[in-house]
């Protein structure tokens, strides 16, 4: 049950990394000073925006399944209730955050005005920050019950991590030229970090060197 859980936590990474890049994979060409409203995002129809809206719900469905179950690789009951209250509140910004960019992002596309979009993101980008004093306590709680061998991982395990992940793939955003493909990777940075950290736990659910102790 384990692996296809996983499996089901993947299949939402996938799901939220095709809006991701459904909602700024285009033109790059841009004039602001927001490198993401691009002429590329003005131009493309809109049923790429209400896609990415459309898939975000079952995707954070899927991304709870996975992220909940894996709770059972924590041994203490009370470093397991602090984790699924951890990640409980973690998941709640995700669907907000997504909102916030497509909302803007449809604003660019019917008024044209580059203005207004970068004045209703500076009126609102108090949410980005807050989203992420939300989002990030369960990861550096998961690693920290890895490297403490509170888990059934070996501590360096911690090392499998969403926020490990994440930085290696924005360095490599960082040499990679300004093109329309750079943008929807970029975009889609957590949803394929987890990606990665899902897939970590399913090879070693595969080679079964989880249980072999235990």
């Amino acid at each position: 049950m384990m692996k296809k859980r996983i499996l089901l936590g993947m299949a939402g990474c996938v799901l939220m990394t095709l809006g991701d890049w459904l909602m700024l994979c285009a033109d790059p060409a841009a004039s602001g000073s927001l490198s993401w409203l691009t002429e590329g995002v003005k131009n493309m129809g809109s049923w790429r925006l209400n896609a990415a809206l459309a898939l975000s719900f079952p995707a954070i469905v899927l991304y709870a399944v996975g992220l909940f179950s894996i709770a059972g690789y924590i041994k203490d009951k009370r470093d397991r209730r602090v984790y699924r209250a951890l990640n409980a509140i973690g998941l709640t910004p995700w669907l907000m955050l997504h909102m916030f960019y497509v909302m803007i992002f449809g604003v660019w596309q019917i008024t044209k005005d580059l203005t207004v979009c970068e004045q209703l993101f500076s009126r609102f980008s108090w949410i980005i920050m807050v989203s992420m004093v939300f989002m990030i306590p369960v990861y550096v709680y998961w690693a920290y019950l890895v490297f403490k061998e509170r888990t059934v991982f070996p501590k360096v395990f911690a090392l499998n991590s969403v926020l490990v992940f994440y930085v290696i793939l924005k360095g490599i955003t960082m040499i990679l030229p300004t093109s329309a493909f750079r943008l929807g990777f970029l975009n889609g940075l957590m949803s394929e970090s987890m990606f990665l950290f899902f897939l970590g736990l399913l090879i070693f659910e595969k080679e079964g060197v989880l249980w072999k102790n235990t």
